[in-house]
């Protein structure tokens, strides 16, 4: 019985077994049957399908081409029409009538063209001198402008009653105030914040004990949390609107073997903790914010036209300030946690792979972009939405995409390629072994020719990869995934920005753009830097020691600009961002040159004792190492003037506002619960972002009234300075100095503590040198001033009669600790340098010499000194004393032993002191003439000598009576320097003529205008990038990867890339950011105690907030 039951099983299976047609869905019983059917009907069918889908793709590229067309077309009709304004108004003469788009030229040459008609409204109208105050020592820097509108002008009309109990949801300006100190500055109070809290919370004029009676912080945060206000309140409920929402992101996971009917079938894992704003609810806060009075509504360009001979220009500045909370956090992405295995496990019965977990990773990244892109935004988007301005005016806001900010792991999770793989570029399919090709006409070609699109054939390969995955069950390592996405390094996820924009025209990929910090600092520096130090270690000896012996000698420069270099600059311990732009701006190449040439005369000489030690190998020899021509941060350099041409400048889209958020949510990790600390963290964010919007209520004009608390000694005991070994006043000494005038040229102290007796301290010096004819010479410079002639360097002589017409007050000259110099910039901000004879003393003025090929003087401080004068000549007004500041000053000269210098010869102008012996070495000066601080690196290859000034009082006691023989002029150390021996800066307009003479120093290359030859710029662009083009190509991995053009890349190769550039132990950084940031913490509190004595009177760096702004980036 059983087996006649089997028999009848096997018979009815085997009848069951169907063989169905591919093509027309057909089933036939046989093999043969099917067989034939496709011989003869299907074919013809197959060939036809074939035919009509390679015809609808070629409409489909020919509508995308005519598009294009169309879209190219537009687009140059608004430039021309644009040249076409901006000619007529550059060429209509004074009595002609100006368009009602183009504003008047302005003083500085700057104006305006709008597209259509005037501005409803102008944040123009409410800026003031105190919104383009940089520096943290103007006077004006923390008040309100004035027409500025109030604070709470932005949330509705009920924020009108909150000005008198500004403290509300608190119960009382106590509580408020020593709230906002907990949420303000360090996590981990210091000796600063100590500060903090007894003049801003303590000595407050509305702080009353009484009112900390039962105080608990906790309750007081509730009831920030539970504020029910009106819900235009910024200090309304955390769960409102504009607040953060908690969620899940599910992900579908794939398994090698396992098959799906469709994708949505297969298993979907769960990840929790997403907090996350809705983006449209952010975009409407920003609105009403009170930073929102900043915004321009009407967009336009701005122009700048010199004279109206000259050319006009264009020209781009947005500034950022983190302490603004202009940055909205949008979301904190929860990672992939360790759960997932355990789930993978149940559903498939086996563990998930390496590449099965990065994409999952991958998928993680662009579910929660899809969450952000929900269906309102979409709606917006597609539609939309109506905002109501700070003008009053309803307007329909368009949310758009235009830059996205990140560093290149992230960039390649966003655009859906492969790490560090064949094409690295996320905008380009630039392969690695074309990449030491950098800067070549080839090369721009390359980038324009094979830009990435995301096509529909893109995303149709994607789709297919996905269906193999979850529908078939393929391996996602499989060769057959390879060779479909591998030639353009792409991944199996579908991008979120191509699923919600590519039905727009929207090619996500041109949202990447190129990271000054991470990719240029932190990565090619870095290596380039690295390389050097091979360099020099190949050579031997004590070149590295004296390597960081030589850095450590560079001062610094500026608030932050350029700071104290480590003791070891060499190994590159624990440094930021900042560290290597410090090294890289003050990083001489001649010395880099000079190393390489005596590394290559030690490999000629063979091995030697010094030489770098053998290799890990044993029996191979030195170790070579070889500059990697082959990463994608070499390749960005080439996108940037492309990306500012579109974007602006880089401040536009650097990831350093990011950044620094990013260390501001780092400081919430020790007060959170670590069990919830996203949460924590969140709610730490939003807290802080409302107290900062609340203090802006309150605008405390105690800081005017009583400046830096200093410490300010008892009036009545004076001291002479010059009776030490140095005539400086001493570090530790105090001279308050109140807050500058922003309007005013300089700023140094009236104060009388510190004063010469000239007669006693000349004949104490008598046989020095620096103070030759001290007394006439000073007298010399006092009488031109007094009679109003045109500085000249002091080479007017008067009589000993007309000498004596000038009358110093008891014969004494009272000294100073610093001066402050206020300038503007290049991009019409005023700024501010502190300079002091000890560490910042080197300055630049205007020349007044018949030169045309160099501007500028350069002068070193001495002293700084004011003198209570009674000038008697026979045209005075009056006899009355007069105080008359004036620097004593030792001159630099240019070095003139046929040194080359300047932007065509590629090299740092470079000074010397002039020999004492000289008559004008030493002189005085007029602070008003002084532009601006200068930054000088001393020529150590040249070394120091004693010939140029005997034993003096001008010299520093650590100078030990030598003096370097040659500095180099820092050109770089900012951007506003760099115009500044570049020309044009819009800012400098009363040094623009003088420095005309810059435009004409220009690089072969800059030399070539639009209008020549194509034959003319790649014949002289081959001769110079020869060079280049030859180290391209002659790089081993260059070689290796055109040998082989295997989209599998070599293991070691990709870890020792990893481990230069910065990409090794991702995994083990990001586990460790927390301990690290609490070290981080300790250390920066450590040294701002250690500096807490050090203050702008002494013209040393502040001790700022690092999230209070920054300018240089």
């Amino acid at each position: 019985m059983k087996l006649t039951f089997t028999l009848i099983l096997i018979c009815v299976l085997v009848f069951m077994v169907s063989y169905p047609c591919s093509i027309c869905r057909s089933t036939f019983d046989s093999a043969r049957g099917l067989a034939n059917h496709k011989r003869s009907k299907c074919a013809q069918k197959e060939a036809g399908s074939i035919t009509s889908l390679i015809e609808k793709r070629r409409q489909d590229r020919d509508r995308q081409l005519a598009a294009k067309v169309r879209r190219l077309e537009d687009e140059d009709a608004a430039v021309r029409e644009r040249e076409a304004i901006r000619r007529q108004s550059a060429e209509a003469p004074d009595d002609a009538e100006i368009p009602s788009c183009v504003t008047q030229l302005d003083h500085y040459g700057l104006f305006r063209t709008y597209p259509d008609s005037f501005p409803s409204y102008s944040p123009d109208k409410i800026t003031s001198l105190a919104h383009l105050s940089d520096s943290t020592h103007f006077a004006n820097a923390q008040q309100p402008a004035a027409g500025s509108r109030p604070w709470w002008s932005g949330f509705g009309t009920s924020m009108k009653t909150q000005t008198e109990d500004f403290f509300v949801p608190f119960l009382s300006a106590t509580t408020y105030r020593l709230m906002c100190w907990f949420h303000g500055g360090s996590t981990m109070k210091s000796l600063t914040e100590l500060d903090h809290l007894v003049n801003e919370v303590i000595l407050a004029d509305d702080f009353d004990k009484a009112d900390l009676q039962g105080f608990r912080a906790s309750r007081e945060l509730e009831r920030l949390d539970n504020y029910q206000g009106d819900p235009e309140d910024i200090r309304s409920s955390f769960s409102m609107a504009d607040g953060w929402i908690e969620t899940s992101v599910k992900i579908r996971l794939p398994a090698d073997g396992v098959k799906h009917p469709s994708e949505e079938s297969a298993p979907e894992f769960t990840v929790p903790g997403l907090f996350y704003r809705r983006p449209l609810e952010v975009l409407k806060t920003a609105f009403r914010e009170a930073s929102a009075e900043q915004f321009h509504l009407t967009p336009f360009e701005t122009s700048f036209q010199p004279s109206p001979n000259e050319p006009v220009e264009r020209s781009k500045y947005v500034r950022g300030k983190p302490s603004c909370f202009a940055a909205h956090h949008l979301a904190y992405i929860p990672k992939l946690t360790d759960t997932i295995q355990d789930f993978y496990q149940r559903a498939f019965d086996k563990p998930a792979t390496a590449e099965v977990l990065t994409h999952c990773r991958h998928e993680l990244m662009q579910a929660i972009w899809l969450l952000l892109m929900d269906d309102d935004f979409m709606h917006a988007y597609e539609f939309g939405i109506v905002i109501e301005f700070l003008d009053g005016i309803c307007r329909r806001v368009f949310p758009r995409f235009f830059t996205y900010s990140a560093d290149y792991p992230e960039k390649t999770l966003l655009a859906c390629i492969k790490f560090l793989a064949k094409c690295p570029c996320p905008r380009c399919l630039v392969p690695k072994a074309k990449i030491g090709e950098l800067g070549t006409r080839a090369d721009r070609r390359r980038r324009e020719r094979d830009a990435r699109k995301d096509s529909h054939g893109l995303r149709s390969t994607i789709k297919r990869v996905r269906d193999w995955l979850y529908v078939k069950g393929t391996n996602i390592s499989s060769v057959f995934v390879k060779r479909l996405l591998g030639p353009d390094s792409l991944i199996a996820t579908a991008s979120a920005f191509s699923t919600r924009l590519a039905q727009f025209g929207f090619n996500f990929y041109s949202l990447f753009v190129p990271d000054l910090l991470h990719e240029f600092e932190l990565r090619v520096w870095k290596a380039i830097f690295t390389h050097i130090l091979r360099i020099l270690y190949a050579y031997g000896n004590d070149t590295i020691q004296a390597l960081n012996k030589r850095y450590r000698r560079v001062p610094t420069f500026g608030r932050g600009t350029i700071r104290r270099f480590s003791n070891n600059a060499s190994g590159m311990k624990r440094l930021a961002a900042w560290d290597f732009e410090d090294l890289l701006q003050v990083t001489i190449i001649e010395e880099a040159a000079r190393g390489r040439r005596k590394a290559r005369q030690a490999a000629k000489q063979g091995p030697s004792q010094s030489a770098a030690p053998t290799s890990r190998r044993g029996t191979d020899g030195p170790k070579i190492r070889h500059f990697n021509f082959e990463t994608y941060k070499l390749h960005a350099l080439g996108d940037y003037v492309d990306a500012i041409h579109q974007f602006g400048t880089t401040d536009n889209f650097t990831t350093q506002p990011g950044e620094l958020e990013h260390r501001r949510v780092k400081r919430f990790y020790p007060r959170v619960s670590k069990a919830k600390f996203t949460s924590g963290i969140a709610k730490q964010e939003h807290h802080e972002q409302i107290l900062f919007k609340m203090a802006q209520a309150e605008h405390n004009d105690s800081k005017l009234e009583k400046g830096k608390s200093t410490t300010v000694r008892k009036p009545g005991h004076t001291t002479t300075a010059g009776e030490d070994a140095s005539f400086h006043i001493p570090f530790e000494a105090a001279e308050p100095l109140a807050y500058s005038d922003p309007m005013s040229h300089y700023h140094i102290s009236n104060g009388t503590r510190y004063h010469l007796n000239l007669p006693r301290w000349l004949i104490k010096h008598a046989n020095d040198p620096a103070l030759y004819d001290f007394l006439p010479r000073l007298k010399d410079h006092l009488l031109s001033r007094i009679l109003g002639r045109e500085y000249d360097g002091d080479e007017t002589e008067f009589s000993a009669a007309e000498r004596a017409q000038v009358l110093l007050i008891n014969d004494q000259i009272f000294q100073h600790k610093v001066i402050r110099v206020n300038y503007t910039t290049y991009d019409l901000h005023r700024s501010q340098d502190s300079l002091n004879p000890r560490t910042h003393a080197d300055v630049m003025v205007l020349g007044h010499e018949d030169d045309d090929t160099h501007p500028y003087w350069y002068a070193r401080i001495l002293g700084v000194f004011h003198a209570n004068i009674i000038y008697r000549g026979g045209d005075a007004p009056s006899f009355e004393p007069q105080q008359m500041d004036f620097l004593w000053v030792r001159w630099f000269g240019r070095d003139p032993n046929n040194y080359q210098s300047g932007w065509k010869a590629k090299r740092l102008h470079r000074l010397g002191f002039i020999p004492a012996d000289v008559p004008g070495a030493f002189g005085f000066l007029d602070p008003q003439q002084i532009i601006r601080g200068i930054h000088l690196i001393p020529a150590f290859a040249y070394g120091r000598t004693d010939l140029l000034l005997p034993p003096s009082i001008a010299r520093p006691l650590n100078d030990k009576d030598k003096d370097w023989k040659f500095f180099y002029i820092n050109i770089f150390v900012d951007r506003d320097m760099m115009m500044r021996f570049r020309g044009g800066g819009v800012g400098h307009k009363s040094t623009r003529e003088a420095t005309a003479v810059f435009l004409e120093d220009c690089d072969p290359l800059d030399e070539i205008t639009r209008n020549d030859s194509e034959e003319e710029f790649e014949d002289l662009e081959s001769g110079i990038n020869e060079g280049a083009q030859l180290s391209g190509s002659t790089s081993p991995g260059a070689t290796q990867n055109q040998a082989t053009g295997d989209e599998d890349e070599d293991e070691d190769d990709i870890e020792s890339e990893m481990d230069e550039y910065g990409y090794a132990g991702l995994d083990e950084e990001e586990e460790a950011t927390d301990e690290e940031g609490e070290e981080e913490q300790l250390e920066a509190d450590g040294l701002e105690e250690a500096n807490d004595e050090v203050g702008p009177e002494d013209g040393e760096d502040d001790v700022v907030d690092e999230y209070e702004g920054y300018a240089e980036l």
